[in-house]
């Protein structure tokens, strides 16, 4: 007996910001499940702008993102802003903040009581919308601090869940080893990244391994889009949220330590966030005014022009999951400089498709900055490399997926 095909997929996401891996890749999923013919349903708790490229993509689909908040957003707007600053924050972050014990708690007060609320109200949400839309399966998306505690609410009500965990656990803050044990236990499935995202999973809770699945991305880039480098002036690019987390400070200190006359490249930096002025700052202090440009966001569908605008791809993340900016430059030809964080080294071996350094380590990313600037043989060579792996050795996962949750919605139809 053959079962019936999939029809309805409930997809949760913590929010969708301007720019950024997790939105592109649950963007691209919900889009992919909905032309196969499968009922979409995309929950968001921080609510989504109408002017958001992810949700213009999905709303442009026929998918329309739903969030607890979208009514009262529209009276307070900045209410997304708050909603974003509660979330969780990168080890790194942290541990600067817990300098101060008063600063921490300060911090911690108000992030718990909008927690709380905002749960308390996506909850009711999904009670509400799950009454007329039961889905066969509910997927979320996000990292464990902010999205996986709705894993147990989901199995108290008998919904068939599966959890894909974008991040690395070690490199954010979350909840303590117990708690994380037991939303991961609600999951029928974890889907993680490999290398040390899986490994980190499976240190907090070896029970996991019957479970855990991993995820892969594929990367669509435009036929003579991704062309070799040249003896050209070769500008440096940037896509990603201009946060803390994302390392652009010590990205812009490590261009200030490369020679000037040496090479005469420009830093492109393609994004925004809430730490730009201060970036912008950083810039006039050390004075690279002639030397970084600020280009603001831009739509995926101009990901090709962006790509076109230099040979180097760099992303200096202090934490990461495999990066999707990463994956597309990578695919696009450009010799790929990034921080070993994340699961970032089970994509780029180091020397062959890309370089590698150490997170926050200014020195190292400029002299790797440096040798691909002098070097076009090596720029091109790492860019072949970094395009063939990427568009040969990664493949997409929507049958697997598709396959995974129809493996769960059966198991759940012959429980008693």
């Amino acid at each position: 007996m053959t079962s019936a095909p999939m029809g309805r997929i409930a997809i949760l996401a913590w929010w969708l910001g301007p720019i950024g891996g997790v939105e592109q890749f649950v963007t691209d999923a919900a889009i992919r499940l909905s032309r196969s013919g499968v009922d979409v349903q995309f929950i968001t708790e921080v609510p989504t702008p109408r002017s958001n490229q992810y949700g213009k993509r999905l709303w442009n689909a026929g998918i329309t993102p739903v969030s607890p908040h979208a009514r009262l957003t529209r009276i307070a707007p900045w209410l997304p802003g708050l909603l974003r600053r509660r979330a969780s924050l990168r080890t790194s972050e942290l541990q600067s903040r817990r300098k101060s014990r008063l600063l921490g708690i300060l911090t911690a007060l108000p992030r718990r009581a909008v927690r709380f609320y905002s749960r308390r109200r996506l909850r009711t949400l999904l009670a509400a919308r799950f009454r007329t839309f039961r889905p066969d399966v509910l997927h979320v998306h996000g990292f464990m601090a902010d999205t996986a505690w709705i894993l147990t609410w989901a199995r108290t009500r008998g919904l068939p869940v599966i959890y894909s965990e974008h991040g690395v656990l070690s490199e954010f803050e979350g909840p303590g080893p117990a708690e994380s044990t037991r939303w991961l236990a609600a999951a029928d499935a974890v889907l993680c990244w490999p290398g040390k995202a899986r490994s980190g999973l499976l240190a907090l809770d070896p029970a996991l391994e019957n479970r855990l699945h991993t995820m892969s991305y594929k990367v669509e880039v435009p036929l003579g889009s991704n062309p070799s480098a040249t003896e050209r002036l070769s500008h440096i690019i940037s896509t990603a949220r201009l946060e803390t987390a994302k390392g652009i400070d010590v990205l812009i200190r490590a261009l200030g330590r490369v020679e000037e006359g040496s090479f005469n490249s420009k830093l492109l930096l393609f994004g925004s966030g809430q730490d730009a002025g201060r970036f912008r700052k950083l810039v006039s202090e050390l004075g690279l005014e002639d030397r970084v440009e600020f280009r603001g966001e831009f739509e995926h569908s101009e990901l090709s022009q962006v790509m076109m605008e230099g040979d180097i791809f760099v992303l200096p993340s202090l934490s990461d999951g495999v990066s999707l900016g990463v994956l597309e430059a990578m695919a696009y030809g450009k010799a790929v400089v990034a921080t070993d964080v994340g699961a970032l080294a089970e994509v780029i071996r180091h020397g062959k498709n890309g370089l590698l350094v150490p997170p926050g380590d200014e020195i190292a990313l400029a002299e790797a900055l440096a040798r691909l600037l002098s070097d076009v043989r090596l720029r091109r060579t790492l860019g072949e490399n970094a395009s063939r792996m990427v568009m040969e050795g990664l493949t997409s996962t929507d049958d697997d997926v598709i396959a995974l949750y129809t493996q769960i919605r059966s198991r759940h139809s012959h429980r008693p």
